[in-house]
C-alpha cells in the first residue's frame, strides 16, 4: 500500500494512472478505482483516465473503445482489456463496494469519503476487501488524497503509520537539502506583485521563485519516521549534501511507504499564488479559525487541520450584541431561513438572515411552550411558520425555508412536515465527512393510525462540520471590525435583545479530543447540565442556508434579490429612533388565509435557483 497525501494540484493523480496504464500493458489484471462521488467518477474518467488512453498507443490499442451497443465495448465506467478490465466505481455506493474484485485498487480523495456505506463500516475497509481473491497472487493499492480535518483524518493517520517520506531540495546558492514550508515563505509586499520567496533553512540564503524547477529535478525523497534506536536516526529538516545518501539508505522496517508534498513544491502553483491565499486569511493568521484557514492548510499545506477545540467565550460574545432589534431583516442579509427544536415542554424556533459568503443576523428567537407528546399542541407552530418580519426599508418578509428536528417526537415531526409543504423533516448526524444536508430518504409516517408509507423525506444534516464554521464566525465576531468598520466576510451578528442564557447555549459544545476503538478523534461534546438549544437551531439555520446554494449566488444576483426584496411598502425602519432595542421585539403580521400555513419554502428556493440557471428547485448534486 502506498499512501500519498499533498496539497491541490501537487500531481498526486499521476502515479495512479501510470500503474493503471503499466497494468493494462504489462500485467492485465482487474483494476479498482473508487473515487468520494457519482460526480467525481465522471469527472475523473473524462478528464484523467480517457485521454491517457487516446494519447498512449500502446494503450489506445489494447482497451476496448466505447462503443453504446456492443456488450463487449467499453462504457466511461468500465473499461476491457486483454487480460483484466477497469472499473470505476463511486465509494459512497453499498453495492458497487460489493460486486467486483480487484488485483489493483486506486482510492482516490479519502478524506471526502462517507464514514460508513450500508452499514457494513468505513468504505476504505470494504475497498480493501475487494482485493482477496488476488492477495495470495501479490496486490497494490495507491491512497492519494488531500487531508481534511485533524482528529478525523483518515488519510493523515495513514501517512503518521507509513515511513513519511518527505521531499528534500537542494538550496541553489549553498547546496543543503531541506522540506520547503510555510515558515521560510517571505512575502516582500502585501500587494500584486507579492515577490514571495524562500529562506534557506541551512545558511539564510534568498531562495528566488524561479529556482524551483531546477531545484525540485535535483530533489530527494527522504524516509522521516521517528528513529527507533541511536543507530537509526531520521533526518531533521536540513540535510547536508554529504549526509543524503545515508538517508536516502535508511532502511523502512517493515513500515509501507507514504509520501507528502505541500503547494510550494508544485509545477502548477507559484509561491505568488500562495502568499495570495495566506495573505487572504487575515492579519492574525495563527488566531484565525474559519474557512478560508482550512481551505488553506489542508489544499496548499497538505496538512490536517486542527480546529480550535474550545467554545468562545460567551459573555465577549453577549458584550458585542450589536443595536439592531429583533425582528428585522436588513438588505445585507435578505434569505431567510428557520429552524425548530422540539423538547418534551416546549419549542424552540430560530430564525436567521443570510449574505454573501453566508454572514447573516439573528431575525428571531423565541420558545412555545407545549407539550410536544400531544399532536393538538403541534398546531401553535403554525403561527410562527406565517409570521412575517419587516424590512429596515418598510418591506415585508417571510421566512424562506423551515426546518425541523426530528430526533424527539419523531413521528409527530414526520406529521408536522407532512401536512406543511417547505417545511424540512431534518435529522442530525454525526461525523465529518458529511454534506451540510445529504440525500433525503422516504420515512414512513404514522398519521393517526394510518401507516403512510414513505410519507415524508428525511434530510440528514452533516452537524460536526458546521458547528466548526460557525464557531469560526463567532471567533471573528470576538476579533472585532477590521478598520473600514466592518467585520469579516462570513461573520454572525446578534441582536441586542438576546439575554446571557442565549450566549451560554451557543457556545454549550466544545470540540474535545477522546479515543475510539483505540484511535484517537476529535468530536464535538456538550457541557454537562448545559442547554444548547440556540447551537442547534443555528445549526440548522445554516444547513438550510447551503442547501439553497445561497453561497453560489453572484454579486449581481445578491442585488436583484435585494431589489425585489426591500421594495418600500411603508416608513423605512429606523431602529436608532428606538428607546430601548433591548425590549424590542418582532413584527408579527398574519399572511393571506388561503397560504397561512405554508412558509416561503420551497417557492423561493425555486427563485434562487432559477436565478442560479437550474430548472427545479433541488440543491445541487454536489451538495449531497
Amino acid at each position: 500500500m502506498v499512501v500519498f497525501v499533498g496539497g491541490r494540484q501537487s500531481a498526486k493523480s499521476e502515479p495512479a494512472l501510470n500503474a493503471i496504464g503499466w497494468t493494462i500493458d504489462q500485467a492485465p489484471a482487474p483494476i479498482i478505482v473508487f473515487l468520494p462521488s457519482l460526480e467525481e467518477v465522471r469527472k475523473w474518467e473524462r478528464i484523467k483516465l480517457q485521454p491517457m488512453i487516446d494519447a498512449t498507443p500502446a494503450l489506445a490499442r489494447l482497451v476496448a473503445a466505447k462503443k453504446s451497443r456492443d456488450e463487449d465495448a467499453s462504457t466511461g465506467t468500465f473499461k476491457r482489456f486483454a487480460g483484466g478490465t477497469l472499473t470505476i466505481a463511486n465509494a459512497g455506493s453499498s453495492k458497487a463496494l460489493q460486486m467486483i474484485s480487484g488485483r489493483l485498487l486506486v482510492c482516490e480523495e479519502l478524506t471526502e469519503w462517507p464514514d460508513d456505506v450500508g452499514g457494513r463500516g468505513h468504505p476504505f475497509d470494504q475497498a480493501v476487501g475487494r482485493l482477496d481473491a488476488w492477495s495470495e497472487r501479490g496486490v497494490k493499492i495507491y491512497c492519494p488524497s488531500t487531508p481534511g480535518l485533524e482528529g478525523g483524518c483518515r488519510i493523515s493517520e495513514m501517512y503518521e503509520a507509513s515511513d513519511r517520506r518527505r521531499y528534500y531540495v537542494p538550496c541553489p546558492h549553498c547546496g543543503w537539502f531541506q522540506v520547503l514550508g510555510l515558515d521560510r515563505l517571505v512575502i516582500a509586499s502585501k500587494r500584486v506583485p507579492y515577490g514571495a520567496t524562500m529562506t534557506c533553512r541551512a545558511n539564510g540564503c534568498v531562495i528566488e521563485h524561479h529556482a524551483k524547477r531546477g531545484m525540485l529535478a535535483k530533489g530527494v525523497w527522504l524516509k522521516t519516521f521517528p528513529a527507533a534506536d541511536e543507530a537509526d536516526q531520521a533526518p531533521d529538516l536540513t540535510v547536508s549534501p554529504e549526509d543524503v545518501e545515508q538517508f536516502r539508505a535508511r532502511q523502512a522496517h517493515g513500515l509501507q511507504p507514504g509520501f507528502h508534498v505541500n503547494q510550494f513544491y508544485s509545477p502548477f502553483r507559484s509561491w505568488d499564488d500562495i502568499a495570495a491565499k495566506f495573505l487572504d486569511i487575515g492579519d492574525d493568521y495563527d488566531r484565525a479559525d474559519n474557512e478560508k484557514k482550512r481551505d488553506f492548510v489542508t489544499q496548499a499545506l497538505g496538512e490536517a487541520y486542527a480546529a480550535a477545540g474550545e467554545a468562545p467565550d460567551h459573555e465577549r460574545l453577549y458584550a458585542l450584541r450589536q443595536p439592531f432589534p429583533l425582528g428585522v431583516v436588513f438588505k445585507d442579509a435578505p434569505y431567510l431561513t428557520g429552524f425548530i427544536d422540539v423538547q418534551g415542554n416546549r419549542f424552540e424556533y430560530a430564525v436567521y438572515g443570510w449574505g454573501p459568503d453566508l454572514g447573516g443576523r439573528l431575525i428571531d428567537y423565541g420558545t412555545l411552550p407545549a407539550d410536544t407528546g400531544r399532536w393538538a399542541d403541534w398546531a401553535g407552530l403554525k403561527a410562527v411558520l406565517r409570521r412575517r418580519y419587516r424590512g429596515e426599508t418598510g418591506s415585508s418578509h417571510r421566512v424562506d425555508v423551515w426546518g425541523i428536528d426530528t430526533g424527539y417526537q419523531t413521528n409527530l415531526a414526520y406529521r408536522f412536515c407532512r401536512a406543511h409543504a417547505g417545511v424540512m423533516a431534518c435529522d442530525g448526524r454525526d461525523g465529518w465527512r458529511r454534506a451540510a444536508i445529504g440525500t433525503p430518504s422516504d420515512v414512513d409516517v404514522d398519521d393517526g393510525g394510518r401507516k403512510i408509507r414513505g410519507g415524508c423525506k428525511l434530510w440528514p444534516i452533516g452537524t460536526w462540520p458546521i458547528k466548526q464554521t460557525i464557531y469560526g464566525a463567532l471567533r471573528q465576531l470576538l476579533s472585532g471590525p477590521g478598520e473600514d468598520g466592518r467585520f469579516p466576510s462570513g461573520t454572525i451578528l446578534f441582536p441586542a435583545a438576546l439575554d446571557l442564557s442565549f450566549f451560554k447555549g451557543l457556545t454549550a459544545e466544545s470540540l474535545e479530543t477522546v479515543s475510539d476503538g483505540g484511535r484517537t478523534v476529535r468530536r464535538w461534546v456538550k457541557k454537562a447540565g448545559q442547554a444548547n438549544e440556540p447551537l442547534d437551531t443555528l445549526v440548522g439555520c445554516r444547513a438550510l442556508a447551503e442547501w439553497a446554494g445561497v453561497e453560489l449566488m453572484t454579486a449581481e444576483q445578491w442585488q436583484a434579490m435585494v431589489a425585489e426584496r426591500f421594495t418600500v411598502t411603508s416608513q423605512p425602519f429606523d431602529l436608532f429612533s428606538l428607546a430601548s432595542p433591548v425590549q424590542s421585539g418582532p413584527e408579527v403580521t398574519a399572511g393571506p388565509e388561503d397560504d397561512a400555513d405554508e412558509p416561503a419554502g420551497f417557492d423561493a428556493c425555486a427563485a434562487i435557483v432559477a436565478q442560479l440557471g437550474t430548472e427545479t428547485p433541488t440543491p445541487p448534486e454536489a451538495k449531497s
